[in-house]
């Protein structure tokens, strides 16, 4: 059994499918409430619903409509969404394989926290990934350290159990293991 830390869950699943796989009943009811919630508008809760498709969570596993709803998601302007779509299109699941897509998508996320949102900063970290290995993109080292940088620079820290902004030496810690083509933490 593979044992992850709240943050890993978080990271994997998100927030709240991390709570799903710590606590089992947690969930019982979780997709019929997402789904109602998606089906209202609630862009953020499609998300939600997609990630309990994608990993077969109350439901069968169905990556094409986790697909689905992380574009609707997308489309409402849900970072998050514009991400784990990305992430699909990068793996070919749910969507056809399309690095170009893949990092369109992640370019859209990273535009959105270059504009001073935090909404979700893990497409800029693999956007700068994908500029790294030419992935999707031509290789661009500087276009990388760029992405990798707004990443970082907005990405939060846990001290003394406060969450706390990360500071300058830290950012320049983390752009430099992904430079160096180490993920950080």
């Amino acid at each position: 059994m593979k044992v992850m830390s709240g943050y890993s869950l978080v990271r994997h699943y998100g927030a709240g499918l991390a709570a799903c796989a710590l606590l089992a009943s947690a969930c019982a009811s979780q997709a019929e409430t997402l789904r109602q919630r998606c089906n209202a508008g609630n862009q953020s809760d499609c998300v939600g619903l997609g990630q309990l498709y994608a990993h077969g969570r109350d439901m069968p596993k169905d990556e094409a409509q986790a697909a689905s709803l992380y574009q609707q998601a997308c489309d409402g302007g849900v970072m998050h969404g514009c991400f784990l779509l990305a992430k699909a299109c990068l793996k070919g699941q749910g969507v056809p394989k399309d690095e170009g897509r893949a990092a369109s998508l992640f370019q859209q996320s990273c535009d959105k926290v270059g504009s001073g949102s935090t909404d979700f900063v893990g497409g800029c970290v693999e956007l700068g990934e994908m500029y790294l290995n030419g992935v999707g993109v031509p290789a661009d080292k500087r276009r990388a350290a760029e992405a990798f940088e707004l990443g970082c620079g907005n990405m939060l820290r846990i001290v003394n159990n406060r969450v706390m902004p990360m500071d300058p030496a830290s950012i320049s810690n983390c752009v430099e293991q992904h430079m160096a083509g180490h993920s950080w933490p």
